[in-house]
C-alpha cells in the first residue's frame, strides 16, 4: 500500500526541506497549480487513484494547535 503524505503548514501544502521548517515553501507542481490542500488531494486522486492520505499538520506538530 502506498500512502501519500501531504505536509500542511499555514493552510498550504508545502515541500519539506530536510526538517528545516523555516525553509518550507508552498509546493510548485506540474500536477496542480495550487498549494491548496483540497486541490492537491484531488489532483492525486484524479491522476493516481489515491483516496487516502497522511496529512502531516506541521503547525500542530510545532505549536500544538491544529490547522483547522
Amino acid at each position: 500500500m502506498i500512502l501519500p503524505v501531504l505536509d500542511l503548514m499555514h493552510g498550504q501544502i508545502v515541500r519539506g526541506m530536510a526538517g528545516r521548517r523555516d525553509d518550507y515553501r508552498p509546493i510548485v507542481s506540474k500536477l496542480v497549480d495550487s498549494a491548496d490542500p483540497l486541490a492537491v488531494a484531488e489532483a492525486f486522486r484524479t491522476r493516481f487513484g489515491f483516496d487516502e492520505f497522511y496529512l502531516a499538520d506541521l503547525d500542530a506538530i510545532q505549536s500544538g494547535r491544529p490547522a483547522l
